[in-house]
């Protein structure tokens, strides 16, 4: 094996000429060790100088990975691959050949798919990596005459967006680079193409564009490829890089205009948690609407002898509030993993929930009652600190600080199962035409009173979330409910009191506000679903 004698190593594509040529020139004269690939045999002779030269079809898989683990035998590593090969074939959509089109994608999506593949074991097994893709503005904002070119730059943009977060932890990124247009040879090859038979008169103005006008080479809008190929190496060096790179004023205006409000780091999270949920949510929904099998619905034996089977399906009343309280407070009572989500920088909030249970599965545990002290709250990243972001996560749940029942199997079953912070106490709740009234005591101590005025309901379905510690380990679970329920904001009316036990001691010292930020009550089916265990490494 010939080493690259500690130098990082760069894979380019398409570099016999435009971008190509001069992001390998850009990466040599920065002390990289180079491979520069083309279909083409013939570099310019500044390439040849500078960089290991190698022919490329990137619509051969073969080749693609021959190619690679030519890099790799002679170098033990590839740092950065830049994925660039790619041409052009201008007209409108009618009139360019399928042929055509099926090319183009040949060439930039399943080329630059063969070539990520290649590269991305050796990069996984050293733990580091960085993919830059060449793509375009076209592909988030696209133009007449250039639909087909446009549409594969889409394809590479989605491609990108769905690797970055599917190798998400690996030490892998991936990256985009969006030039507009670019002072190239590509404006001429792709005229070359220009469909010469079959064009619709209806187009005429979209040829007289792309001939006479600025559409393919952009005159004195396009940015000299040396422009491009400084984007290129701000991509592959950054740390840590940014999901993509506009080219010039003119691509990170057009750029800009089509880009989400949203954060992509927040779109990303959001992203992985529907995928970490679904599969869950899906168990549950076939559970509880009967439309399917449960799939891995499971009969669990509790220590008590009682067996039942998970999710577990429950029918209950439930009556509670959600209290503003101090940030700093309700964070002391959280697992290090997790954040209080923050109403403001200083404030969070708590919720008190009592249920009284009608039934529990199919009637292997006798119903009971339990009072759920809660702490809203979102695995713990950079942007949880910030209101308006905590509260638009996927990720929000409620940390489960205390769950107090009134049997040793309820107890056994939250424990066992979910891990729940269950414990034995006096729990009565009371219900008139007015108020839902309920009082806790733990060894003979009042923790809480908490009347609740009843609300009007309507048929509802929900889904929330909460967050329990499971043999030490963080876990999230789904809840679903479905029956009367009835919610409001900002409601005075609710009345609680904190009593002369450890628990009460903590609630009064939470610097409750006056008002409640919410009232909530009802009557549901309560399903409870399988314990997600969360790598939070």
């Amino acid at each position: 094996m010939t080493t690259s004698s500690g130098r990082p190593v760069v894979l380019v594509t398409g570099a016999a000429s435009g971008i190509g040529s001069a992001t390998a020139e850009a990466f040599a004269n920065q002390g990289w060790t180079v491979y520069a690939t083309d279909i083409e045999s013939t570099f310019p002779p500044a390439v040849e100088t500078a960089c290991r030269c190698l022919e490329l079809d990137v619509t051969d898989r073969e080749q693609c990975q021959a190619v690679v683990d030519h890099v790799l035998d002679e170098t033990g590593r590839i740092d950065v691959l830049v994925n660039n090969a790619g041409f052009a074939v201008p007209g409108p959509v009618e009139d360019v050949p399928v042929e055509a089109s099926r090319q183009q994608f040949d060439v930039m999506v399943h080329g630059t798919h063969s070539m990520t593949q290649a590269v991305l074991p050796a990069m996984r097994d050293r733990g580091t990596g960085r993919i830059v893709m060449l793509s375009s503005v076209l592909g988030v904002a696209p133009t007449t005459g250039l639909g087909t070119y446009g549409a594969a730059k889409a394809a590479v943009e989605s491609l990108s967006d769905s690797l970055r977060m599917e190798l998400a932890g690996t030490g892998i990124s991936v990256t985009l680079v969006e030039p507009a247009w670019v002072d190239t040879e590509f404006s001429g090859t792709a005229s070359e193409r220009l469909p010469t038979t079959e064009r619709t008169p209806a187009y005429s103005e979209i040829y007289e564009a792309i001939t006479d006008g600025w559409v393919v080479d952009g005159g004195p809008l396009a940015v000299s490829p040396e422009t491009v190929a400084s984007t290129v190496i701000e991509a592959a060096t950054g740390d840590p890089p940014s999901d993509r790179y506009p080219v010039g004023r003119l691509g990170r205006l057009i750029a800009a205009s089509r880009r989400p409000l949203l954060p992509t780091s927040l779109l990303d999270r959001t992203t992985r948690q529907f995928n970490r949920t679904s599969v869950t949510a899906r168990k549950l929904w076939a559970f509880v609407s009967g439309s399917g099998d449960s799939g891995d619905a499971s009969t669990v034996r509790l220590s008590t002898g009682h067996e039942v089977s998970v999710p577990l399906s429950t029918e209950a009343s439930i009556s509670g509030a959600v209290l503003s309280a101090s940030a700093q407070g309700v964070d002391s009572l959280l697992p290090d993993s997790l954040e209080p989500v923050r109403i403001t920088p200083n404030r969070s909030a708590i919720t008190l929930l009592s249920v009284d249970y009608s039934r529990i599965g199919a009637g292997e545990i006798d119903p009971y009652n339990e009072v759920a002290i809660m702490i809203p709250a979102v695995p713990e990243t950079a942007s949880s600190r910030i209101p308006l972001l905590s509260a638009l996560s996927g990720d929000i749940g409620g940390y489960v600080w205390q769950l107090p029942v009134t049997t040793e199997p309820a107890c056994a079953l939250g424990r066992e199962i979910w891990g729940y912070p269950k414990s034995i106490a006096e729990i009565d709740i009371s219900t008139d035409d007015r108020v839902t009234q309920t009082r806790l005591t733990v060894d003979g101590q009042r923790v809480l009173s908490l009347a609740v005025e009843r609300l009007p309901t309507r048929s509802r379905e929900l889904s929330l979330s909460s967050y329990t510690l499971l043999d030490d380990t963080l876990c999230k679970v789904e809840h679903t409910l479905a029956g009367r329920l009835g919610g409001r904001p900002l409601s005075s009316r609710v009345d609680w009191a904190f009593g002369d036990h450890p628990w009460g001691h903590t609630l009064a010292a939470l610097e409750i506000g006056p008002r409640p930020l919410a009232r909530f009550g009802g009557n549901c089916e309560f399903t409870i679903g399988i314990p997600q265990r969360l790598d939070m490494s």
